[in-house]
């Protein structure tokens, strides 16, 4: 009888332990965005370098220069494919003609260059939408 005691006070001490560890998990996942999860990303930004809409918290961008630009994702971004296209963040109105260019951003591993400009050497500031496929 006294066994049978100790195993179930045991067994709802090993419950109990697992309970507060799942409990404990979920919080410190809400607190911090889960960037597996984030694996389709994208971004619009607007020409001022703000973003317009993201497909996933955590991603950030900013003007560095004139027709210079750099996203920001909350996972490594190296391997993965950059695609972007001139254009506006509303449904109306239409960005200039201008040419763009992406890369991995050099300072971070997970941010991504984009180069916008109206001549071979000349930047210009204009909205973008960017995909990023991992």
């Amino acid at each position: 009888m006294q066994r049978h005691r100790i195993l179930i006070g045991f067994l709802a001490g090993a419950v109990a332990a697992a309970a507060l560890t799942t409990a404990g998990t979920a919080i410190a996942s809400a607190a911090r965005p889960n960037r597996a999860a984030c694996t389709r990303m994208w971004a619009v930004v607007n020409p001022n370098g703000s973003l317009a809409r993201a497909s996933c918290t955590g991603i950030h961008s900013r003007n560095k220069a004139l027709g210079a630009y750099v996203v920001t994702f909350p996972r490594g971004v190296r391997r993965c494919a950059y695609v972007a296209s001139v254009g506006e963040a509303g449904h109306s109105g239409a960005a200039q003609a201008a040419d763009i260019s992406v890369q991995g951003f050099a300072g971070s591993m997970d941010a991504v260059f984009v180069a916008v400009f109206s001549a071979p050497s000349t930047g210009v500031d204009e909205g973008f939408h960017l995909l990023v496929e991992c």
